[in-house]
């Protein structure tokens, strides 16, 4: 099935069916790090005991099987359980290829999450480019200005030169976050248009069971 997001084509697949082979385990890593004895002279050592840092990380496999037979290999610390149906979408910018599955839908459950990061790059990022040139366009002009008066009037404009490059400094992080929350916004009304084309398309969730 195709849709258009933000003017571009963007095709949508899953596969709809019960989760089989689900396998959790953990990973864990130890670091150690410091730790010293140091001479405090005679007959005295001072000893700092090294620090130890552990991290576990956890994992999880399934597949998930269609009544047809077709199959597909998850990965994903979701609470399902053998035998749970589930549903579970990828899309791609047409003429490509999906990064990843960008909706997992537990229906036995009636639980759902999405993956805003295994969208499609340009459907994330969609208009960035068009905000960090108007970011950059700013930032130049006050830039200059900032140059202008310490050039001009010499010690005189000096002030005026930092209080330009303070200015400058605030412009980037204004346009860093700008930046956040327009890739979030874009994530989540391209997700919002990718699950209402499957709900309101019988036809897709039929051939997703297929």
């Amino acid at each position: 099935m195709d849709i258009k997001i933000f003017g571009r084509k963007v095709w949508i697949y899953g596969i709809q069916g019960r989760v089989s082979g689900l396998r959790s385990w953990t990973e864990t890593h130890t670091t150690t790090s410091g730790g010293q004895v140091r001479d405090c002279g005679p007959g005295g050592l001072h000893v700092n005991a090294p620090r130890v840092d552990v991290h576990t990380t956890h994992h999880q496999s399934f597949w998930v099987i269609s009544p047809s037979g077709r199959e597909w290999q998850g990965r994903g610390n979701y609470p399902l359980r053998e035998g749970q149906e589930v549903r579970v979408l990828w899309a791609g910018i047409r003429g490509g290829i999906s990064t990843g599955h960008v909706v997992m839908h537990n229906r036995t459950l009636q639980k759902l999450w999405t993956n805003p990061q295994d969208l499609p790059r340009a459907l994330s990022f969609h208009g960035i480019k068009r905000l960090t040139l108007k970011y950059l366009a700013v930032l130049a002009v006050v830039f200059g200005v900032a140059l202008y008066f310490p050039l001009t009037y010499n010690d005189a404009g000096t002030g005026a030169f930092f209080k330009g490059l303070f200015a400058c400094v605030v412009l980037i992080a204004i346009g860093a976050m700008h930046r956040a929350r327009m890739i979030r916004d874009n994530q989540s009304e391209a997700l919002s248009a990718i699950q209402k084309a499957v709900a309101n398309d019988p036809e897709l969730q039929q051939s997703l069971s297929a």
